[in-house]
């Protein structure tokens, strides 16, 4: 729908392909519009002060970035292996969320600590699963996912084979 076309081996193939791309464009077009309203567009009449509500869709969006681990979080928790979860970005979730949560107490603004202390949660609830289901790698898992289910293959065998009477003599 948005995709520009470019032309490759003489055949027409779109630039945009993929959901998050989509949903990216889309996401600026959003947000272009907002800020061009409330910019340039909003008549003198009924002036509303922008900052809080560009404050407000900052604030979705950054409840979106912090909740977007939730699915790793949940890989972890089915797997019982933290390699989805990347650390240092992990880290700097806990630092960047912590700075903004004491400002917002410092400067007493709910609209500043409420979603930075939600990602502040949820960026501690991966530190958790970090330490309660140590990394191990995603060869190592498959490898474990292999022998498991050719265990449960081989009980399959053992149990379905009739029992051989056996005679004391």
């Amino acid at each position: 729908m948005y995709a520009q076309l470019k032309e490759s081996n003489s055949s027409l193939e779109p630039i945009i392909t993929t959901p998050q791309e989509r949903l990216l464009l889309r996401i600026l077009i959003a947000w272009s519009s907002v800020l061009v309203y409330l910019g340039w567009m909003q008549p003198t009449k009924y002036y509303v002060d922008p900052a809080p509500i560009v404050g407000i869709i900052v604030n979705v969006n950054l409840i979106f970035f912090y909740g977007a681990p939730l699915q790793a979080m949940r890989t972890v928790i089915s797997t019982r292996n933290s390699a989805t979860i990347h650390v240092p970005t992990m880290v700097m979730n806990w630092v960047n969320t912590s700075f903004w949560l004491l400002y917002g107490f410092a400067q007493n603004d709910y609209i500043i600590y409420a979603p930075n202390g939600i990602g502040l949660f949820l960026g501690i609830l991966q530190g958790v699963l970090v330490f309660l289901y140590p990394r191990r790698s995603l060869v190592d898992q498959d490898d474990e996912d292999y022998s498991s289910s050719a265990r449960s293959l081989v009980d399959q065998d053992h149990q379905s084979e009739p029992q051989a009477e056996t005679t004391v003599v």
